[in-house]
């Protein structure tokens, strides 16, 4: 099998969480020596139709007898329960967010059963369908973060926030953020918040302090910050939402790449342990721990740069994209 192309949706998924995935994408295509192409126009508008026909059996088993090699891989964001463009069998889909049950399993794995091979970023969720009997050619493949943040021995960060939530915030620190903040009147700490569709950040001391939309102005926001918080998606309240999984995302990453020192709240599991979150994001389960922590890391001068930087060096897309070719030679 032989990559010959990406496909990606960035001409038509503009939210900023894509931003990460077209970043992957252009890794990929230079470490690779490959295109990014579009989805294919009228295979997506066949998709369409037959979907709203409720033929969606039919174009599947038509797209089974096509003599097509896998040939192209394509980020899906969510796991899908039903036959959809991503799963053709000339694409490897590559599985971002794989929150499913084990009564969905049936249906995901009739969705995908034309694919040669699917690729599952977590960890957590690869073991758990290995444990389950899963029938699809599946492979490990973890999520990185872009070689443009490449934190290396010049890299210099002018630390102007001393404490910082970066995007969704876990209401468990959270709550320890505000009980430190009543205990300690000077403290200040910042936020983000959503305003009229706009992911805007709030100090409890100046009120609103930017509008950051762009991948660049949020990379520079978390560069400014002293110290953030980290804590998988299926803590602390989230676990319906999730299916009960907690993966690692890429937003751990980014702060060590932003040379941020961590405070976490997640679970041990396959993907927490893969990304040895307990080496570099202390985990807090009390106030009394997080005021401890709190207290040393708002002291201290600097964060362990050469600890980060040996770590990260496991994690960036041209990593990834080698292990790519390593799997598919």
């Amino acid at each position: 099998m032989k990559l010959k192309k990406i496909i990606s949706d960035r001409k038509s998924e503009q939210w900023p969480s894509w931003q990460i995935v077209y970043e992957w994408e252009d890794i990929f295509s230079n470490s690779l020596n490959i295109p990014i192409s579009d989805p294919d126009k009228a295979e997506v508008f066949i998709f369409k139709v037959f979907r709203r026909l409720r033929m969606l059996k039919l174009i599947q088993w038509l797209d089974f007898k096509r003599n097509l090699p896998a040939q192209s891989i394509y980020f899906v964001m969510y796991t899908g329960k039903s036959f959809i463009y991503p799963q053709i069998k000339s694409t490897i889909p590559a599985i971002i967010d794989f929150y499913l049950r084990r009564e969905d399993l049936e249906e995901f794995y009739i969705a995908y059963q034309n694919c040669e091979c699917v690729l599952i970023s977590s960890k957590e969720a690869f073991q758990f369908l290995k444990d389950n009997g899963c029938p699809l050619k599946i492979y490990h493949f973890p999520l990185s973060i872009s070689d443009k943040y490449k934190l290396t021995e010049q890299s210099s960060f002018k630390k102007t926030i001393d404490v910082l939530f970066a995007g969704r915030r876990n209401p468990v620190l959270w709550d320890y953020v505000k009980r430190y903040a009543l205990l300690n009147p000077d403290f200040e700490y910042v936020y983000q918040v959503n305003i009229d569709g706009k992911l805007t950040y709030e100090s409890n001391k100046k009120g609103v302090i930017g509008d950051y939309q762009s991948r660049e102005e949020y990379i520079s926001l978390i560069k400014s910050a002293k110290i953030s918080f980290y804590a998988t998606p299926g803590m602390d309240g989230n676990e319906d939402k999730t299916g009960g999984f907690n993966q690692v995302t890429p937003r751990f990453l980014e702060l060590m790449s932003a040379g941020c020192l961590l405070i976490g709240r997640y679970p041990a599991n396959p993907d927490t342990d893969f990304y040895e979150l307990n080496e570099y994001c202390p985990f807090v389960d009390s106030y009394q721990e997080f005021e401890t922590l709190l207290n040393q890391y708002l002291v201290m001068e600097s964060y362990p740069k050469e600890k980060y930087i040996k770590y990260l060096n496991k994690h960036y897309s041209s990593v990834r994209a080698n292990q790519l070719a390593e799997m598919f030679r």
